[in-house]
């Protein structure tokens, strides 16, 4: 008998006489837009509490991305392009207006790049969407969505203090406080925090110890943030309920620690051309660069001007109406706005020792590349009316309104080596204005939901629709070349379906279907030389899924996996610019060529072994590749591939995405006992692993897989909690993600390392 039982239902009778009373937190997600069981929604969803957040030692969306299996992200060394990657299905140009995956502070639309990283001031919960959300979230859900969930103001009054010390200079200070203003019809809720950091990364440079603003003196990485959360909760009548939120964030940070890897210099290692240099990069990317013949040795891993910054503030506006019109039917409207500003200048110092600068009337100088610059404001309203018969059928319909201003300049500048004045990216002496863009999109859709239940309400099926209307304005110039200012307009129709088929086979064991249409915006090109290259169409995917979801052992056990697969069509890529000048080279332009596949696989699972002791672990495995027939035409512009290396036309056939770990992998341990009635304790552990990183798509060059270890150590009373945390306990020292560049006169790999360890005291009281 015992031998026939299946091994999985025999550890879990095996669990459950363990943990007879130890039960997994029950979690509710309003994925779509309305409370649900995680367990009960027929989608692949990763959540994290309060709780989660505090016990784990999550700081910022990176943290988020190592404990989700499926989900990627990194800032790029400065913290303007944020970029995550859901399914494997990397965004391929990290500096354009629309991403692929969305992300939302209580359900309001994070425009920017700059903007997606707020922190974890005060969250409830952060939700992580897989597969296209385009039918209810719209606004580029293309791959996936995040929705960060703050916390709303309570009936009881409560108040949490929170306080860090650590390593670096590290210090963060947070309170909360909410409650009750006039009965039961006004509370509020109001948070503030102050973080700071000094950097965790020696600079090798020699003004490294030099007091420049913003910046920390000797180390790369640091940073500066403020953050502050106002929040109003109004209830007139047991039927209305009024929200209303403002954000605010302060985002002052150095650099992150890169090197340069550069054709110019000879460290690249295949592909040579005829003059005998290599143009490209062939296998695991080094972490420090190799002198050339006759070089002075290089002791430094990263060597930044302290110059280098990034600097950007957002304030946020929200306001919420849910009105219960009668025990069937619910309106609820949504206002949100979102403005930002950013500032930010990167320094193309490849290493101060060997002298990599040019003259300038006889004085040495740097160039500098300066993004993103410029400002961002986003409106919308989103009507919504609900209906639940409380039994076989609800259904839902609404329309959305937005609009979108984004100013956008890119500059190159010249500045002398070894000075200390702050940089202006925008006004400094010698600074050439490349490009500036000026964006203003209207967009107007409908949505609906309509779900029904049968076979005794163990079958649900739910179908999904969002139609858009979305015009696009280009306002391109003036520039530092071009005193000439233009203007385009295109309007973009297009229509997003999802179908959902779940079946309960008990109450705690779920089975489920989908297919799923996401559509990521098109766009404009300013500058071009062939007008029917002015525009870019939307690309598109269809996603099919299936999936369980699981509970077993009392509530001990949860097991949630998903297949997928994604046929990615009409891919927004670099492409070649026709009709050019005799003569000129100009830099890659979008265009919509082939597409790509990815199919894959995610398990997420957490098991209370005991009531002291719990495990979760998770897992994924995606292999995105092009389509065949689809060439890299901004590596054909260079001429670069010696057809030993690469292919002289940069056929990328079957190649993997780059920019994205096609495997990853994490798990987790806790345990959590009493030292007596009023004093506790808890001990935790966590490691994350990613695979390699293709860094483009002729998959020459990689990052190296990394496994990151954080832990984390605690006491406990009734209404306090100290712990001692460290990430990346090892102090691994890893490159994070790397950007490439190419054109034909250079190729330039700039590798940016992941962050070493850091440690610290936190503090938390909650009355």
């Amino acid at each position: 008998m015992i031998r026939s039982m299946p091994i999985f239902t025999l550890a879990a009778v095996t669990l459950a006489a363990n943990a007879a009373h130890a039960q997994i937190e029950e979690i509710v997600v309003t994925a779509r837009k309305t409370e649900e069981r995680l367990q009960d929604v027929p989608l692949s969803i990763s959540a994290f509490t309060a709780d989660a957040i505090a016990r784990r030692s999550i700081q910022d969306l990176e943290d988020i991305a190592l404990l989700t299996p499926g989900l990627s992200f990194e800032d790029y060394s400065n913290g303007g392009f944020g970029t995550p990657v859901i399914r494997g299905a990397s965004q391929l140009r990290i500096q354009d207006l629309d991403q692929n995956v969305a992300v939302f502070l209580d359900g309001i639309y994070l425009p920017r790049q700059y903007t997606v990283d707020v922190g974890m001031l005060d969250m409830e919960r952060i939700e992580v969407v897989k597969g296209p959300q385009s039918a209810l979230y719209g606004r580029n859900s293309f791959m996936g969505a995040i929705n960060y969930i703050t916390q709303r103001p309570g009936s009881d009054f409560e108040f949490k203090g929170e306080a860090t010390a650590g390593g670096h200079g590290r210090y963060d200070a947070i309170g909360s406080m909410g409650g009750p203003i006039v009965g039961d019809v006004v509370s509020a809720r109001v948070a503030i925090g102050k973080s700071k950091f000094g950097g965790d990364f020696p600079n090798g440079h020699p003004n490294a110890g030099v007091e420049i603003d913003p910046g920390s003196p000797g180390r790369l990485g640091g940073w500066d943030k403020l953050g502050a959360i106002v929040s109003l909760a109004v209830k007139p009548s047991d039927q209305v309920q009024l929200d209303f939120n403002y954000y605010h964030f302060e985002n002052q940070a150095e650099v992150r620690p890169t090197t340069r890897i550069q054709a110019t210099f000879n460290d690249l290692n295949c592909s040579r051309n005829a003059a005998g240099r290599n143009n490209f990069f062939c296998g695991e990317l080094p972490n420090r660069y190799t002198p050339p013949p006759g070089g002075a040795p290089n002791t430094a891993r990263a060597v930044i001007d302290p110059r280098a910054f990034f600097d950007v503030d957002t304030d946020g506006y929200r306001a919420a109406l849910e009105w219960d019109l009668s025990d069937q039917f619910r309106f609820n409207y949504l206002y949100g706005r979102i403005e930002s500003d950013v500032a930010a200048v990167g320094i193309a110092e490849r290493d101060h020792v060997l002298g990599r600068g040019v003259l300038l009337a006889g004085v040495p100088i740097l160039s500098t590349n300066n993004t993103p610059n410029g400002d961002v404001a986003f409106d919308s309203h989103e009507f919504r009316l609900n209906y639940d018969n409380n039994a076989s059928f609800k259904a839902m319909a609404g329309t959305f309104i937005e609009e979108l201003k984004d100013n956008d300049i890119f500059t190159l500048g010249s500045i002398p080596r070894l000075g200390t004045q702050p940089i202006d990216p925008i006004a400094s002496p010698n600074t050439t204005i490349l490009t500036r863009t000026f964006n203003n999109n209207t967009s107007w859709s409908v949505f609906g939901q309509v779900q029904a239940s049968f076979m005794d309400d163990q079958a649900r099926f739910t179908a999904e629709g969002r139609h858009v209307t979305e015009k696009k304005r280009l306002r391109s110039g003036p520039t530092t070349f071009n005193a000439v200012v233009v203007n385009f307009a295109r309007t973009y129709k297009y229509f997003t379906p999802r179908a959902t088929l779940d079946y309960k086979l008990s109450p705690d064991q779920l089975l489920y279907a989908s297919i799923a249409k996401g559509t990521k915006s098109g766009g404009f090109n300013a500058t071009v030389f062939d007008e029917r290259q002015r525009a870019f169409d939307p690309d598109k995917n269809w996603t099919f899924e299936v999936g369980s979801k699981n509970t077993f052992a009392d509530n001990s056990i949860q097991l949630n996996v998903s297949l997928f697969y994604i046929d990615w069509s009409n891919l927004q890529i670099n492409t070649t610019p026709t009709g050019l000048p005799p003569n000129v080279v100009a830099p890659a332009i979008v265009g919509n060529l082939g597409g790509a596949t990815s199919y894959g696989i995610e398990t997420e699972g957490i098991f209370q072994l005991t009531e002291e002791l719990s495990l979760n672990a998770g897992f994924s495995h995606a292999a995105p590749t092009y389509k065949s027939g689809v060439f890299s035409q901004r590596i054909a512009l260079t001429t670069l591939c010696d057809g030993i290396a690469c292919p002289r036309n940069a056929d990328v056939s079957g190649n993997t995405l780059p920019r994205q770990s096609k495997t990853q992998g994490n798990i987790g341990a806790m345990f959590e006992s009493d030292f007596n009635d009023s004093l506790g304790y808890y001990i935790r552990g966590d490691a994350a692993y990613q695979s390699k990183q293709f860094v483009e798509e002729l998959n020459l060059g990689w990052v190296p897989s990394r496994t990151i270890v954080n832990a984390s150590v605690g006491l406990t009373g009734e209404n306090w909690q100290a712990s001692l945390w460290a990430k990346n306990l090892f102090d691994k020292e890893y490159i994070a993600n790397s950007f490439f560049t190419a054109v034909p006169a250079d190729t330039v790999y700039t590798p940016a390392f992941g962050p070493k360890r850091t440690w610290g005291l936190t503090f938390r009281v909650n009355y």
